[in-house]
């Protein structure tokens, strides 16, 4: 199943950091960001459960300690899909000691039309 919708990121890790940014669900790749990190990846949608491989690059700023110094990294994401917000844990394959919880919220489809 392939999503086509903008969603709103909060995420934390053991260690209290925390930040958030947006992500484009779309035809099964991800798209997104936040002031110092853009994310590109896929996710695959199967009986509501919902897994994605992201890349995240640094590109602004100082580096978020959620992410410790890595400038790129892999996150893998595990959660089950619902329709107005999930519930997603993962680690940074380059560091799996470090996890994270991610919270979803959605926004609108992409391709609805806006009103003016």
């Amino acid at each position: 199943m392939a999503l086509e919708q903008l969603w709103s990121v909060e995420f934390v890790s053991k260690m209290s950091a925390e930040g958030g940014g947006v992500v484009v669900l779309e035809a099964k790749k991800i798209l997104g960001g936040d002031n110092n990190y853009f994310y590109v990846g896929s996710y695959d949608l199967k009986d509501n459960n919902f897994n994605a491989t992201i890349d995240v690059k640094h590109y602004h700023g100082e580096c978020n300690p959620i992410f410790g110094k890595l400038e790129e990294f892999i996150l893998k994401l595990v959660g089950d899909y619902d329709e107005d917000e999930m519930l997603l844990t993962g680690n940074i394959l380059e560091d799996p000691s470090r996890e994270l919880h991610l919270r979803l919220k959605y926004h609108a489809e992409v391709f609805q039309k806006l009103s003016t």
